[in-house]
């Protein structure tokens, strides 16, 4: 059987983001496991140097992106591996709730709660891409619009003890990293595999400037915690 030019150029892009996609998930993995032995042999956790709790913020929210992308990936091909994604995804969730406790306190679990529905939302619309739903769309815009209220106004809520960030700025970077998280899900859906790898690079990239504003807030705000 003949093979077309096109097929075998397509076939190499394919490869090369898949390595691509591997390295930038197992670099992440190593780096996150350099800050933990970090934290650990100067016991510092979160009452330490302000770069080291930044890179884990950093890493944990682009191993976060990583994660929900490919476990609404592995739900929408009903791949057998989904379970352990979902469980991969729900303790990077938690390790991420964790890490704030020591700042927002019981307020924390309001995040760890914010992102499970987060979660929720993308694999319910999987869900909907699979059976045809012809409101899959508008399913999906309601639930995430609503999601994105209430987690900018989790940061800009003055009753609580936390650091207080622009409800707008954190609004927008939310709906921006939203969208693309969509956008990859609709291009791996359609099969338009280089756009999916395109849409999830820049995800994962504004991912990071999320939680680096976070991070800078936290250590602006609280430079008692890192001295």
């Amino acid at each position: 059987m003949k093979t077309s030019k096109g097929t075998i150029i397509l076939s190499v892009v394919l490869v090369i983001a898949l390595v691509a996609v591997g390295y930038i998930y197992f670099t992440s993995q190593s780096q996150i496991a350099t800050l933990n032995s970090q934290l650990q042999a100067s016991n510092l956790n979160i009452n330490g140097k302000a770069d080291i709790f930044d890179g884990k913020l950093h890493d944990l929210l682009q191993e976060h992106t990583f994660l929900l992308i490919n476990t609404v990936r592995r739900s929408l091909d009903s791949s057998a591996s989904y379970t352990a994604s979902l469980v991969a995804l729900q303790n990077n969730i938690n390790q991420v709730g964790a890490l704030l406790t020591p700042v927002y306190g019981v307020d924390s679990q309001q995040l760890v709660t914010l992102w499970n529905t987060k979660a929720n939302i993308f694999l319910n619309y999987s869900t909907a891409l699979k059976n045809n739903d012809p409101n899959a769309n508008t399913a999906f815009n309601s639930a995430i619009s609503a999601y994105e209220e209430s987690i900018a106004t989790f940061w800009a809520n003055t009753n609580n003890p936390y650091p207080i960030f622009d409800k707008a700025a954190m609004k927008q970077m939310t709906t921006d990293h939203a969208n693309n998280v969509k956008l990859a899900v609709d291009a791996w859906n359609a099969k338009d595999y280089p756009t999916y790898f395109s849409k999830l690079e820049i995800a994962y990239v504004q991912i990071g400037t999320y939680a680096d504003t976070i991070a800078n807030g936290i250590v602006q705000q609280h430079p008692e915690l890192f001295k």
